[in-house]
């Protein structure tokens, strides 16, 4: 009996939406590759919430990876594009160049300015190439300690047969339409559906009402639909958000469809005549499926 509970709770769509994982982080840690010089690779970012001043209201936060030297630049609280670049230029690459500017190494630099001909700049080079190599190494070593420690709390995470990987530590969705948001997932965020093989019709629902919440001038309303799980008693009935509800889209069209058609009955199309109808029609459709059920 214990394995069934377990397999039960396992397969139900409400428990794997609502439990949380009890395993580590889904996904090893992966750095990203130590730059062989300043400014070849930077981080940008932005520190937002700031009183105003000036009109300024953020921070524009550019960091050389390498040498992790910061570049702290004023912007306003909503910095668009055109700004970034412009900000960018005057305060990065007119100091330090573009990226495609800044491979070179402090030898071949000293070779371009003194023909090689210059021992002082040649000694002055080979020093600074020896720091940077040290600085490497340094990052290097640094990196393989964090992701020691990082990966004690973390569990590798494999695709399956038909899963669409994105890079290393992503997956690309297939999200319904209505969700505006990006497909590509970093793994922690998921995990895997396990569906009842011998009841794959457990998990379906039917809608037995709605109610909206909040206030309408706000936008802060919020629509609850009364749902009725299948095998479930009609007093268990729970009310689930709109939002959360997404894998059950047709019920809830069918539920609108019918909300609207006693709407109109019981407003003019047919009159009380035509509303009575229509419930009974509703309640033949709920007794045949809650005996199906």
């Amino acid at each position: 009996m214990e394995l069934d509970i377990e397999l039960y709770v396992k397969t139900c769509l409400v428990c794997q939406q609502d439990n949380g994982l009890t395993q580590k982080e889904a996904g090893l840690l992966q750095p990203l590759p130590i730059p062989e010089s300043p400014w070849v690779s930077i981080s940008m970012d932005f520190i937002t919430g700031l009183p105003k001043v000036k009109g300024m209201g953020s921070f524009f936060v550019v960091v050389d990876r390498f040498s992790k030297y910061v570049v702290f630049m004023a912007a306003p609280s909503t910095c668009i594009a055109e700004v970034d670049v412009d900000l960018f230029y005057k305060n990065v690459v007119k100091y330090f160049g573009l990226l495609e500017d800044i491979p070179l190494t402090p030898h071949e630099i000293a070779k371009q300015h003194s023909g090689g001909t210059c021992p002082a700049a040649y000694r002055f080079s080979i020093k600074k190439q020896k720091l940077m190599q040290e600085a490497q190494d340094s990052l290097l070593k640094a990196q393989r300690r964090m992701k020691k420690y990082a990966d004690k709390g973390r569990r590798p995470f494999e695709s399956q047969v038909g899963d669409k990987r994105v890079g290393v530590m992503a997956y690309k969705l297939k999200l319904p339409k209505r969700l505006q948001i990006h497909p590509t997932i970093h793994m922690s965020f998921l995990k895997p559906y396990h569906g009842d093989a011998e009841d794959p019709t457990r998990n379906e629902a039917r809608i037995l009402d709605k109610k909206v919440t909040g206030y309408r001038k706000g936008g802060n309303m919020i629509t609850y639909y009364l749902v009725k799980w299948k095998g479930a008693a009609e007093s268990e009935a729970s009310w689930e958000k709109a939002s959360t509800l997404w894998q059950f889209e047709k019920e809830v069209k069918a539920f609108e469809n019918i909300l609207s058609t006693r709407t109109s009955a019981s407003s003019g199309g047919g009159g009380l005549l035509g509303a009575l109808r229509v419930a009974d029609d509703g309640m033949r459709n709920w007794s045949a499926w809650t005996a199906s059920s």
